[in-house]
């Protein structure tokens, strides 16, 4: 998967193009907002965007992936791997600051911890 800081030129335009509507939807959903307030560990926010957003994050996931989102389809044991690559990225954690999402989260891991083994 690659990060949002290795994208440049005419292909981030293109990601960017792709992933404005998604994280936007994610970003005003107040469940989401709630949870990510509310002080409890990311992986509870995380949930509620998951269960609330599930097309927005498998089109985020395809898109960093460089596959099509209509046909992109992880499994139950690439998803928490790929959550997590995507959560370590300092860019896409930094768009939900700006949206004041992250302020009371408490991260359970590490975000530089490796979920590979």
């Amino acid at each position: 998967m690659k990060k949002l800081s290795e994208i440049k030129g005419d292909e981030a335009l293109d990601v960017l193009a792709d992933l404005i509507e998604p994280i936007t939807n994610i970003c005003v959903d107040e469940d989401v907002k709630n949870a990510f307030k509310s002080g409890e560990k990311l992986a509870k926010a995380i949930s509620v965007i998951v269960k609330n957003h599930k097309r927005e994050v498998t089109t985020i996931l395809a898109v960093l992936e460089g596959e099509d989102p209509d046909k992109y389809e992880p499994t139950v044991f690439e998803l928490p791997v790929k959550l997590m690559q995507l959560l370590s990225d300092e860019t896409v954690m930094s768009v939900f600051r700006l949206q004041g999402l992250t302020g009371g989260a408490k991260s359970s891991t590490s975000a530089s911890e490796s979920t590979e083994g």
